[in-house]
């Protein structure tokens, strides 16, 4: 099995040299039937109310339904500034959540690393917990109002206040007053009775700083007390720093007072004094004075009345505002508060809005509408009416889980990229501005009055209502906040949506992308586009055309003039020929994900597998042929195609067809994406579904000129025969006349450098003199070639190809000549961690894959017997591990290959690779012991060595590891993640 994998690779030129596509009976390629998409059936914002229920099943669509591998894998990730929530995910997809918070969901699929995701709110009308806000220091003759935020923010509870000591600091249970009495310190405490898990206590100490003040009484340098009864208690404190505390006295009139009793209590650098006093009922008020000697430093007057006086009376704890649901405790506050016999009623204007419920002097009011409502208090002393006071209660429902539905997106391939919306739109035929209609979601009903939407930068986009219109390039966050929750004081995260305004060309449709591009537009995509007008009619297994359909191709194709060596069309008589292409990219492509797809254009084959006569896509062009019998290909139709330098594609889907399941369908389908330009870059972008995948050979018009391409965080895939392929356009010809050696004349030396030598990378006159193609390839994934992942191709040069005669056939009367010769190299950098996942099971690869020609063959001595090579190759050692056997299967990796039979001089640079090195080998057609088809391949392609690139069996890079990863989604999950 060994040596068949060795043939199989030497019968690689035979591919590009002796192939037609007339042969009917062609072996298939089979390869597993691939992910190409995941829907989220989920909507994009879901919601969990831990009071109700704290599960959510996800669930997603994955396209096509038979696709082999439909396992996924699970993940959660931030949404702008909110806090993450704690939550489980199942294997089966059940998110148990456990506390509040907001995440994006992600389900990636293990082939492919397609991704689908939602918006997770989890929210509880009750408070899971609560923080304490408010400072913990206060100056005496200050008030501090403590303060705590409730979580989630949009739960609704009532926490009451208490102090630790009423003297040192006096607290008012539903209102959070602290009033300072004298310095030291105090330790509040915070009870929530409804929070979701049970009663939440919280404590916090307090320190009372004494202040500018020096002295005072009832913590105020001049107050008053009422009361009906005349009896009162205070606390008086004095700064010893400022006052020496033998110079303190209390000045008052004894005879006013029946009691005046003074507990001295020293504190730090304070004189403090608890006053029992009681004042004789035979005088209406009293004033005291606290002095340093003479000199008054505080005054309390204290004051008898059995008068309830109107505007001392006050709610105590009633919010003007109140959230939907939430109750809320208040009392009321009189003076004097000793007074006896009072009464109060309560009266709510609408009981739709409110509910009222009493219990003394302690009241309770529940929101359950919105609106406004008056809330009166009537006071009453001993049944007389004496006053009412007002006030205006506003029901508010601040959104819950306000979100942009944007952020439910996963804009591409890696993991941060962020969305990209051009400034202009095609209208009419013209490109007029374009304006963005931002897509906001709540638990309730959206109403854009009550939301604030405002830009991080208005000098890039500025934003009405829910319209963003854009004014300059950047990078620009947009924000969403609920009026109500500010009217509310409730801490909210404001909702928050990043995008990338740039100078392009918004398309979603067919016509708009031809457009664009052809007018040298910067496009973004906004929508997956199928490219093409659908002319194949499928019925079963069975395929027409529409009527119009070769007029309707043909105007969906443009033409250049191939690139490849045309002499062969030269040598015949014929005009330089052209190869169709579908769309090029003049200028920089933005994906945001979405997808190109040209199947109806490249993909319009028969029930039998080969192109209609009015198909555009037929294969490539003929670097040399042999008549009817077989043909050298050469370039092929191109699906994408750059020319122009320093063009960017990112974050983009390029299919050059639907997925398939046997790569011998991708015969016809052409190269996706054809690069000819200088510094182009591709990034974060999956390339698949073409003959081949990726092809650079230089620059369009100069063959001279050195172009550089980067590659970098992508997913190439799915290729009939390369997935990379690599080589340059410039050659210099050999000449067989009158030589002795005439392969070494058919394949000159090239500037006087030896082949096959990486030392050539530190010569600065062959880097920058002969290489033509430098390609930097970097953190990116191949997988599934027909032949290898990467080709490193050089021009042919056996001497048939300069008119050598074999046998008595006379190659030179057929156009072969002037065609053997030695091509300018290309260098291939790898870098970071590049992934070749590309073993093959070795029994689905035989001759009639590699070797497709026609019937006409068997009147031509190019029937090559496979077993013969196979036994020419017993003996050798030299390929030890190139096979593997596994699971009774025989694999071969498909990693690089440089090819071509001529000299070789590109070069595959691992110097940054940090991925598990290949083993060399490097096999020639001697290795075939002379068999009489060994001289016909070297006459045919040369008989320079051929060299792999790969693994093999003792590489830790196994078919193991390469079915783990791509079961497992590895393979492709740890593209996304690249940049996090």
């Amino acid at each position: 099995m060994k040596n068949k994998v060795v043939a199989l690779m030497l019968l690689i030129p035979l591919l590009l040299i002796f192939t037609t596509f007339s042969l009917a009976n062609v072996s298939s390629l089979y390869v597993p039937v691939s992910v190409s998409s995941i829907t989220s059936l989920n909507k994009n914002v879901e919601y969990i109310e831990l009071t109700e229920n704290n599960t959510l099943n996800i669930q997603n669509q994955i396209l096509p339904l038979k696709a082999e591998n439909q396992e996924v894998t699970y993940s959660k990730s931030s949404v702008g500034n909110y806090s993450m929530p704690n939550i489980n995910i199942s294997n089966d997809g059940i998110i148990t959540a456990f506390t509040p918070g907001t995440c994006k969901i992600t389900t990636t699929t293990n082939d492919g690393g397609y991704v689908s995701s939602f918006i997770l709110e989890v929210n509880s009308k009750l408070p899971l917990d609560f923080v304490i806000t408010s400072n913990n220091e206060v100056k005496i003759n200050e008030t501090l109002y403590l303060t705590a935020n409730l979580i989630p923010s949009n739960s609704t509870g009532t926490i009451k206040w208490y102090s630790s000591n009423n003297n040192i600091a006096k607290v008012e249970e539903l209102t959070g007053k602290l009033t300072p009495i004298q310095s030291g310190e105090v330790t509040v405490t915070a009870i929530l009775n409804n929070g979701l898990n049970g009663q939440i206590v919280k404590t916090q100490k307090i320190t009372i700083l004494k202040g500018d003040v020096i002295a005072t009484m009832n913590g105020s340098t001049e107050s008053s007390i009422k009361t009906y009864s005349g009896k009162v208690d205070f606390v008086a404190s004095v700064d010893l720093d400022k006052v020496n505390e033998e110079d303190i006295n209390f000045n008052y009139d004894e005879e006013k007072f029946l009691k005046f009793n003074i507990v001295n209590q020293l504190g730090v650098n304070t004189a403090n004094f608890i006053i029992d006093a009681e004042l004789n009922p035979f005088y209406s008020s009293a004033t005291i004075e606290l002095r340093s000697k003479e000199t008054v430093l505080s005054t309390l007057t204290i004051i008898i009345t059995d008068d309830l006086e109107s505007d001392s009376c006050s709610f105590v704890g009633l919010n003007d505002y109140l959230q939907i649901n939430a109750k809320n405790d208040f009392t009321v506050s009189f003076e004097p508060e000793d007074l006896e016999g009072v009464n109060v009623e309560i009266i709510v204007e609408n009981n739709d809005v409110l509910a009222l419920l009493t219990d003394g002097l302690n009241f309770q009011i529940e929101a359950l509408k919105v609106g406004t409502n008056i809330v009166t208090a009537k006071f009453y002393v001993n049944d007389n009416f004496v006053c009412e006071i007002y006030k205006t209660v506003t029901v508010l429902a601040p959104y819950t889980g306000l979100n942009f539905e944007e952020n439910s997106q996963t804009f591409g391939l890696v993991s941060d990229e962020i969305f990209v919306f051009g400034k202009y739109k095609i209208e009419n035929n013209d490109y007029v501005l374009d304006e963005y209609t931002l897509k906001l979601t709540a638990t309730e009903e959206i109403d854009l009055n009550k939301i604030d939407i405002y830009s991080s930068d208005s000098n890039i986009a500025t934003v009405s209502g829910n319209k963003l219109k854009v004014v300059s390039n950047g990078i620009v966050t947009i924000y969403a906040e609920s009026k109500d929750a500010k009217l509310l004081n409730l801490q909210q995260t404001p909702a928050s949506f990043t995008l990338k305004v740039i100078d392009g060309v918004n398309v979603s449709t067919y016509d708009d992308i031809v457009k664009a591009t052809e007018e040298s537009k910067v496009v973004v995509l906004q929508n997956k586009i199928n490219l093409g007008v659908e002319v194949l009619i499928k019925n079963g297994n069975n395929t027409s055309l529409i009527s119009n359909a070769k007029s309707i191709l043909q105007s969906e194709v443009k033409q250049i003039d191939t690139t490849a060596d045309y002499t062969y069309y030269t040598n015949i008589g014929k005009e330089r020929p052209t190869i169709n292409y579908i769309l090029e990219f003049k200028n920089d492509v933005y994906g945001n994900g979405y997808s190109l797809n040209a199947d109806n254009i490249t993909n319009v084959i028969d029930s039998y597998g080969f192109p209609y006569n009015d198909a555009v896509f037929k294969g490539p062009l003929d670097y040399v042929s042999l008549q009817n019998i077989a043909s050298v290909k050469a370039q092929d139709n191109i699906v994408y195609l750059v020319r122009n330098d320093n063009v960017k594609i990112n974050n983009i889907e390029l299919k050059g067809c639907d997925d398939v399941d046997d790569l011998t369908k991708l015969n016809y389908t052409g190269t996706t994406l054809e690069i000819m330009g200088d510094n182009v870059t591709l990034f974060n972008s999956r390339v698949q579904n073409g003959r081949n995948v990726v092809r650079i050979f230089g620059d369009y018009e100069d063959s001279n000129k050195q172009i550089t391409v980067n590659i970098e965080n992508c997913i190439l895939r799915n290729a009939r025969e390369f997935i990379l392929k690599i080589g340059t356009n410039k050659y210099i010809l050999g000449d067989i006349t009158g030589a002795s050696d005439e392969y070494s004349a058919a394949s000159p030396s090239l500037g006087g450098y030896t082949a096959r030598n990486d030392n050539n990378l530190d010569d600065l006159t062959f880097m920058e003199n002969y290489v033509k193609t430098i390609v930097n390839l970097k953190n990116s994934v191949l997988t599934n070639s027909g032949l290898f992942a990467i080709g490193m191709e050089c021009k042919f040069a056996g001497p048939c190809l300069d008119g050598k005669q074999y046998n008595s056939y006379k190659f030179s009367e057929l156009g072969w000549y002037n065609l053997a010769g030695t091509s300018y190299p290309a260098v291939l950098n790898l870098i970071g961690d590049v992934r070749i996942y590309d073993f093959k099971d070795i029994e689905l690869i035989d001759s009639s894959t590699l070797i497709e020609v026609s019937a006409n063959i068997n009147n031509f001595p190019i029937n090559f017997n496979i077993a013969e090579m196979i036994t020419s190759l017993n003996t050798q050692q030299e390929y030890n591990g190139i096979i593997v056997d596994y699971n009774n299967h025989t694999y071969a990796h498909g990693g690089i290959v440089y090819y071509g039979g001529g000299k070789n001089y590109s070069i595959v640079n691992l110097e940054d690779f940090t991925g598990e090195k290949f083993t060399n080998y490097s096999i020639m057609f001697d290795d075939l012991n002379n068999t009489t088809r060994s001289d016909l391949l070297k006459l045919a392609a040369g008989k320079e060595p051929f060299r792999f690139l790969m693994y093999n069996s003792t590489s830790d890079f196994s078919v193991q590891k390469q079915i783990d990863d791509l079961h497992s989604g590895i393979a492709f999950r740890y593209i996304r993640n690249l940049n996090k």
